[in-house]
């Protein structure tokens, strides 16, 4: 975790999961995810504001540089702006893939930021972790929910899906991971953009755009939202409550019911046959 952008992720290892080379799966890249959870608005003069320095940690860990949790466990950064103080705080958990993020800018809201709403952004997409990048990319996606409708962006360069309005959640998507901003607070904005992809690194899909996502809040009062940072697997998604799981790509409408009833079958055989070949055997 670093500083930057009042805490912002600079990896995400996820030790359940492999790449080909045994190496553990890292869903964020330091290069290009580098503006995760950015908070950003626009001032009363209207210039585009970016809270990405400045950030100071509150707590006191005795310079460790690993810490171990067995309880949700929370980090706080605060930054002083126009002599006023703004915090940020990121809430872990040991047994599941979301993080809270809880933002306070009411002592800067009202004289500072225009129409007293700011947006948290998560920059640059996923990372890739597929061999075969061009069968990897038909999978990525990049959807808005609101109102419990999802709109798709469709990966065109340039192209911005936003709405004003509350605002369920906004997430992309790899074949088997995915990253989330689901609000916890009353939201009133939302937006995913695509930009051109031209980075060379394996970390990422040179066959899809880059996709960065926002979801604005209310600087009136505290703000929260979960991000979820992890698999793809029906139970924990859906788990969420909000309807995230309605990404997976379970068939048409009328014979998704179909898709569901498979995919339930095959993960209890699974929980009796710890062996996805021979449960495919078997089915």
């Amino acid at each position: 975790i670093s500083s930057r952008n009042g805490g912002s992720i600079k990896s995400f290892l996820l030790k359940d999961y492999l790449l080909n080379d045994t190496s553990f799966v890292n869903l964020v890249d330091t290069d290009y995810n580098s503006d995760n959870l950015l908070l950003e608005f626009r001032d009363v003069n209207g210039n585009q504001i970016s809270l990405s320095e400045f950030w100071s940690i509150e707590n006191s860990y005795n310079n460790k540089d690993t810490i171990s949790i067995d309880s949700p466990f929370k980090l706080t950064f605060s930054s002083s702006i126009m002599g006023q103080q703004a915090k940020k705080s990121l809430t872990f958990y040991p047994n599941n893939y979301t993080i809270k993020v809880s933002v306070d800018l009411q002592k800067i809201s009202d004289k500072y930021i225009s129409q007293e709403q700011f947006t948290l952004n998560w920059k640059g997409g996923i990372t890739s972790t597929e061999p075969n990048k061009k069968d990897e990319a038909s999978f990525f996606a990049a959807n808005l929910s609101q109102g419990k409708e999802i709109s798709k962006h469709g990966g065109k360069l340039g192209k911005v899906v936003s709405s004003t309005g509350r605002t369920d959640w906004a997430t992309v998507r790899s074949k088997y991971f995915a990253v989330a901003i689901i609000p916890m607070s009353t939201s009133n904005y939302g937006e995913i953009r695509a930009k051109k992809n031209t980075q060379s690194k394996t970390t990422i899909n040179q066959e899809v755009p880059i996709y960065n996502f926002g979801v604005g809040f209310s600087s009136a009062a505290p703000a929260e939202a979960l991000i979820y940072l992890g698999p793809l697997q029906y139970d924990n998604i859906k788990a969420l409550g909000v309807g995230l799981e309605n990404t997976l790509s379970l068939g048409l409408a009328p014979i998704r019911f179909i898709g569901r009833a498979v995919l339930l079958l095959l993960v209890n055989l699974h929980k009796a046959i710890p062996n996805y070949g021979v449960v495919l055997i078997i089915f």
